[in-house]
């Protein structure tokens, strides 16, 4: 390999130097906001925050602690069972966490701190590509807005969303391949990129499409131009060829990158499907969400964070406001490219506040919180305009430019004191006036500079061909050329000396104006994250780590082998997912693509649920609940098990965990009667009376483990009643809003043993007294809670109080437990159980032995992807509860196969493949061609036909180049001259 000169190496460090800068001022930036919130390696804080703390990490543990290729198709910890490839195509593709494969665990909350630092540097170094590549002029202001981009709203309010922080850094390249493809260049990048973009995250992916259908538009406009046709006098319009070209390219190519995206496309389009998200329905009624000036305050620098349902994250600098119309009335820039690109930015924000745009922006639905979730490009648009337009201040007319700079300052004025019924005016921090003002006013004095600066390079050009006609003059009139020639001279220094100040103050004016909005944007960045409210939260990390690392050690230690299958759930699990830190099957989920209905019968059996439709949290109060999902260990942190629930064994005690065993824990698949085909949940939640219900017909019989009793009393304060039997409408009603509503009830034990309450209440508190003892019952997702156990005629006071509700749900019960009647259960359904004889992620093998012809259900949900095989032959399944796996089983002792397959994902895997080959086909012809047998079958005939003339041809090729070698040397500046003297 030939060494690169001296003078090359120059020119790759002046190349990589910009985005060594803007690399390195993100990355300061972001190191000063670590230093403010104490983040590690500046104290003991991490990143780790909200739904990054307790529900992605543990989905990163799980994925980097993958053991074989099935772990990453399936796995139990959690919700029964879920899909693995669906959830990572929407949490944890990001190459970046690839990282965690090679790190121990305890490494990796500081690496996910590292991490997001990096993409904050990445993403400048992205936009910085797309600025230079789309403005090509070298001015400081890319860097600034290059910085600003990456120092965005967008980037800190999503900071602990990993997964969609990746987008950030490959749409401005998706942008750049995109172009590149419509000149005429291989579309492998473009095809690749947009691949990529969907594959790390699919969500953020869709959004991304719309993005480029509509920016292709924005630069497919601008193609068709109006030309005059001299002889006629008439107007046509041109460049239809090349705009069908164009969008045919722009279909193919991105119809390839889907398909190579279709190994997640497809899997993940199913798994959707079976969500509860899938079935929400469209907006009826078209409405505005807010005034458009509320959510161009959004705008401005100190905005909250938008971490609700409503808000924006767009924020990037306050100089948008006077850069952003230098951009509409830069008269060097194409009419039509101004205005396409003006509407569109105005499709983008209408996007923001608009029900049908929002909906369609979200994949067709709306999200549970974090509005705005696309709004980044929103960002990218921003800071190109600005860039774009103040960048070619050559040509922008001075006029323009003090039009512009006032209008913006105008809009920012009204959006500031804009005030109506919900919103008031605000005032902004004096030093943003200032900012203004400043940098208003270098642009205008850069627009100035240039304007005298193309004088002066017209005077320059005119005093050059002066001294030129002076040397060309006769022989002789020496004395009058040499006065002309020295006063041309004269001329052409001064001329010289007003460019280079013009271009020297040009450069200082934005010089100034960059350092400006870097100051701004970083310390906006800064700033925000530190704001007690709408801030930058953050987590302790050194402890995260260390609890992390138990998790992990008592996982190992508690879940099931290759030879067995049995279910653990942890008690204070310290995340929403503990199973997947643990690593052991359990029941706790949160995410996104969990299935619809096992949302749904979790919630009938009263699980808590922390998200609305994604998300349950185990109870483990209830032995039934516990038995009949094979919950065989409690992993109990917080050592308090014991108060929970009335048939465990304490069987270890140690200061990390108490481990109590479940002694009525069934296999994961028994025999069901046929009453539980016609089983249905409904949505009244009452955790007892529903799990009664739920035993009763997995029975076939009466079991009736939880029996209720009657109050000995009843009586309320400050209410009436609008009693029914579901208690989704039994509502009370509030007399006195001054006062609270009050609900007495009292209960009568009537014999010893265990006992349970279940509610209605959604707010306020309830209470129980007896004897000298208290107890307070949780409100809100849970409602069921163990009682205790209790002797003979113990008398039990419950009180609930509600403040601050004019009509709410109202109901409670008391239950007692039958602990024989559920021990008789137990044995009814684990007499005819699976034996687990062998247990990976995506198959299960045991054998049965049933005394009859009959039903047996697994506790495992069906999304389509299991199969189940009876003696080495398939047996038809169907879903019981609209839930689990079911299948009928012969008389006698048979072996029993449960087998997975990720919906979709065949499918997907081949039409990634083709898309694959499809494009190197079209990216590559001369390539492929060379090697196709075809080709080489071509050439062997044609080369007996050419050889003929390979001489002549190779003689006629000398004759040329000699002849071209005699031809004399032209003067490079006779050649000038003449070229003057033809335009002369």
């Amino acid at each position: 390999m030939k060494k690169p000169t001296k003078k090359q190496l120059i020119g790759y460090s002046q190349t990589s130097l910009p985005y060594l800068i803007v690399f390195a001022i993100s990355f300061i930036v972001g190191l000063i906001l670590y230093k403010g919130k104490e983040i590690a390696p500046f104290g003991d804080n991490s990143i780790l925050c909200m739904d990054l703390w307790g529900q992605y990490f543990p989905m990163y543990v799980q994925q980097a602690e993958a053991d074989s290729f099935s772990d990453m198709l399936y796995s139990f910890n959690g919700a029964f069972g879920y899909n693995v490839w669906a959830q990572n195509a929407y949490y944890c593709n990001s190459v970046f966490l690839l990282i965690f494969k090679f790190l121990h665990i305890e490494n990796m909350v500081a690496a996910l701190n590292w991490i997001c630092l990096l993409k904050i540097s990445l993403s400048a170094v992205s936009c910085f590509a797309f600025l230079k590549f789309k403005i090509k002029e070298k001015n400081p202001l890319l860097i600034a807005g290059a910085v600003s981009y990456s120092l965005c709203a967008y980037m800190l309010a999503f900071y602990s969303q990993c997964m969609w922080t990746d987008s950030l850094i490959y749409v401005p390249l998706v942008l750049i391949s995109l172009e590149r493809m419509i000149q005429g260049k291989r579309p492998l990048m473009y095809s690749i990129l947009l691949a990529l973009t969907i594959i790390s995250n699919f969500y953020i992916g869709f959004a991304v499409c719309i993005f480029l259908v509509l920016y292709f538009i924005c630069i497919a406009v601008p193609m068709i131009g109006i030309n005059r046709n001299e002889e006629t006098n008439k107007f046509r319009l041109t460049g239809f060829n090349n705009l069908g070209k164009s969008i045919l390219r722009f279909g193919i190519f991105s119809i390839i990158a889907g398909a190579i995206s279709a190994i997640v496309i497809f899997p993940v389009g199913k798994a959707i499907g079976n969500t509860i998200a899938s079935e929400i329905a469209a907006p009826t009624e078209f409405k505005w969400y807010d005034s458009i000036f509320v959510y161009l305050r959004f705008l401005l620098p100190g905005s909250e964070l938008s971490l609700g349902y409503t808000g924006a994250n767009i924020a990037t600098s306050i100089l948008v406001f006077v850069m952003t119309p230098l951009y509409i009335f830069n008269g060097g820039i194409k009419i039509t490219e101004r205005i396409v690109n003006a509407l569109f930015l105005c499709f983008l924000f209408a996007s923001l506040n608009c029900n049908y745009l929002d909906y369609m922006w979200h994949g067709f639905h709306f999200p549970n919180q974090l509005p705005g979730r696309w709004s980044f490009l929103i960002s990218l648009m921003l800071v190109y305009m600005c860039c774009a337009g103040a960048a070619h201040i050559k040509k922008l007319h001075p006029f323009c430019a003090v039009l512009g700079v006032g209008f913006g300052i105008a809009v920012l004025y009204k959006i500031v004191n804009f005030n109506n019924d919900t919103v008031k005016a605000i005032k902004l921090d004096n030093k943003y006036w200032v900012f203004i003002i400043i940098s208003g006013v270098l642009i205008i004095s850069a627009s100035f500079f240039e304007f005298f600066n193309k004088k002066a390079v017209k005077k320059l050009i005119e005093t050059e061909d002066t001294t030129e006609t002076a040397e060309t003059a006769d022989e002789n009139k020496n004395n009058n050329k040499n006065k002309l020639s020295d006063k041309a001279s004269v001329e052409t220094a001064k001329y010289r000396r007003i460019t280079l100040i013009m271009n020297v103050a040009v450069t200082i004016c934005f010089t100034v104006v960059s350092v400006i909005q870097i100051y701004d944007s970083g310390s906006n960045f800064v700033a925000v994250s530190k704001l007690e409210s709408g801030g930058m939260p953050v987590s302790e990390g050194v402890g995260y780590a260390k609890n992390v690392e138990k998790n992990v050690r008592v996982g190992n230690e508690w879940r099931s082998g290759d030879d067995d299958f049995y279910r653990c759930e942890a008690h204070s699990g310290f995340t929403f997912n503990p199973s997947m830190l643990g690593d052991f099957h359990g029941m706790g989920y949160y995410s996104s693509t969990m299935q619809g209905s096992v949302f749904e019968l979790l919630r009938y059996l009263g699980n808590r649920v922390y998200a609305e439709n994604v998300s349950s949290i185990y109870n483990i109060t209830s032995p039934v609940q516990n038995g009949l999902f094979g919950i065989k260990y409690i992993l109990d942190y917080n050592h308090s098990f014991g108060y929970y629930t009335p048939n465990c064994n304490l069987i270890k005690e140690s200061s990390e965990v108490n481990v109590w065993e479940n002694p009525t824990s069934l296999p994961i698949a028994y025999s069901v009667t046929n009453t539980m085909k016609d089983f249905n949940i409904t949505n009244q939640i009452r955790m007892i009376q529903n799990q009664n219900d739920f035993l009763n017909a997995i029975c076939g019989r009466d079991v009736n483990a939880f029996s209720k009793l009657e109050t000995t009393g009843f009586s309320m304060e400050n209410t009436t009643l609008q009693e029914s039997e579901d208690w989704n409408t039994n509502y009370f009603i509030r007399s006195d809003h001054n006062m609270p509503v009050k609900f007495y009830y009292t209960y009568t034990i009537p014999q010893d043993g265990c006992y349970y309450v279940e509610h209605n209440f959604r707010a306020g508190t309830i209470s129980a007294v007896w004897q000298n003892e208290t107890k307070d019952i949780p409100v809100g997702g849970e409602r069921g809670t163990y009682m205790g156990r209790f002797t003979q005629g113990t008398v039990i006071n419950i009180t609930a109080e509600i403040n601050d509700v004019g009509i709410g749900c109202v109901g409670l019960n008391m239950y007692y437990f039958d602990e024989n009647a559920w021990q008789q259960a137990f044995d009814q359904l684990n007499s005819e159980s699976l034996d687990v004889t062998k247990c990976k992620s995506t198959s299960i093998t045991g054998k049965i032995n049933k005394e009859s012809n009959g039903l047996v259900m697994a506790t495992i949900p069906q999304d389509g992807g299991w199969k189940a095989y009876c003696d080495g032959k398939k047996v038809y399944t169907i879903n019981i509860a609209d839930t689990f796996v079911a299948f009928n089983v012969p008389a006698g002792e048979h072996e029993i196969i449960l087998k997975y397959s990720v919906p979709g994902l065949a499918s997907g895997f081949a039409v990634t493949v083709f898309g694959l080959i499809l494009l190197l086909v079209l990216s590559f012809p001369e390539f492929l061609k060379k090697y196709l047998p075809i080709r080489k079958k071509v050439t062997a005939t044609a080369a007996k036909g050419s050889s003929e003339n390979t001489a002549d041809k190779t003689e006629g090729e000398e004759q040329t180049e000699e002849e071209t070698s005699e031809k004399p040397s032209v003067n490079k500046n006779s050649k000038k001259k003449a070229n003057k003297g033809k335009k002369k």
